[in-house]
Order: C-alpha cells, then sequence, then structure tokens
C-alpha cells in the first residue's frame, strides 16, 4: 500500500499544528519547509522500508 503525496502533505501540516499546539517547538516558515522537504525526502528513499509503518516515530529523533 502506497501513501499518496497528498495525504503525506496533510500528514506534515496536522504534525506541524499539534506541535504548534503544545508549543514544542518555535516554528517558522522555513522550519516548516524543512520538515515538509525530510518527509518527502523519506517518502522516496524509504517507501519500501517503512512500508506499514507509521513514519512519526523516526522523525522526532
Amino acid at each position: 500500500m502506497k501513501t499518496k503525496p497528498g495525504s503525506l502533505f496533510f500528514k506534515s501540516v496536522l504534525r506541524f499544528s499539534l506541535f504548534w499546539l503544545f508549543g514544542e517547538m518555535e516554528i517558522t516558515l522555513q522550519d516548516m519547509r524543512l520538515v515538509v522537504m525530510q518527509d518527502v525526502t523519506k517518502f522516496f528513499r524509504g517507501n519500501d522500508l517503512n512500508r506499514g509503518r507509521d513514519s512519526r516515530r523516526t522523525i522526532e529523533g
């Protein structure tokens, strides 16, 4: 089962709004773009490795 890029972007935005709500990080536009790019490259590189796995675990480190 492959993840659609649209839902991947939605997950990134959702994750960031949660971060903002809990005040865990100060969000700038650059930070947001950086994390979205991280998600996109992770999606293309590790799609076979992370199949069926939740990608939220890997970004918090």
